[in-house]
């Protein structure tokens, strides 16, 4: 999906896994040297949980490391 949607670069958290506040900080980090993070897509089971046994969910963080705000995350629903 990240190469369809022309994303050049993809990291990936340690064997698959980061918290939601070092995905954020990592964005920070990242636009504080080169502006070039546009955000994270976090695979979480304590954010509105979904999926057919409810045990998981998708938030995404802004390029401020923040959760999006709802008019971006209706778009990316869409």
């Amino acid at each position: 999906m990240a190469a369809a949607n022309n994303i050049s670069k993809v990291m990936i958290g340690h064997k698959g896994l980061m918290s939601t506040p070092a995905a954020s900080h990592m964005i920070r980090l990242l636009n504080g040297e080169s502006h070039t993070c546009v955000g994270a897509i976090n695979l979480t089971a304590s954010h509105l949980p979904g999926g057919p046994a409810a045990d998981f969910g998708i938030k995404f963080n802004s390029s401020n490391g923040g959760p999006a705000p709802s008019h971006l995350t209706d778009t990316i629903w869409q």
